[in-house]
């Protein structure tokens, strides 16, 4: 559910920005569906945190270091993966349905999970991506 709630607000962000200039791609953009991936991770790896670690800054910082080794696992820079965010987020249509695969496809990964009989935080443990040691030890 809260998923869906960042997924929805997300939308509606980008939804409201009228005007938009449309940006060109860059020369090192992400392919959509390696886009799908990596977001995919990082919706995963965001909750996760999040759920661990309430405090805004605590959270921003976790999620910061997080988010910069999650994306070094698909050899992406962080400054890449900005470039291509923002060509994206200037092609709404896009990135609404690249948020829409993203859905669905966690969608799938809960029901799969639920049909196992995984439940609560032990669904987490198994979704969660290996991230080798990137999150401290919760308070």
């Amino acid at each position: 559910m809260k998923l869906s709630a960042v997924f929805f607000t997300l939308l509606l962000m980008v939804s409201c920005q009228g005007g938009i200039q449309r940006a060109a791609a860059p020369k090192d953009l992400i392919k959509r569906d390696s886009m799908v991936i990596v977001l995919h991770d990082l919706v995963i790896l965001e909750s996760y945190v999040e759920s661990r670690y309430p405090q805004v800054q605590s959270f921003h910082k976790i999620m910061t270091a997080s988010g910069k080794q999650c994306l070094a696992g698909f050899k992406i820079s962080p400054k890449r993966f900005e470039r291509s965010f923002d060509y994206y987020a200037a092609h709404q249509d896009e990135l609404q349905s690249i948020y829409s695969e993203v859905l669905e496809n966690l969608n799938k990964e809960v029901n799969q999970l639920n049909a196992r009989g995984i439940k609560g935080d032990s669904s987490i443990q198994q979704v969660q991506p290996e991230m080798n040691g990137a999150f401290p030890p919760s308070n």
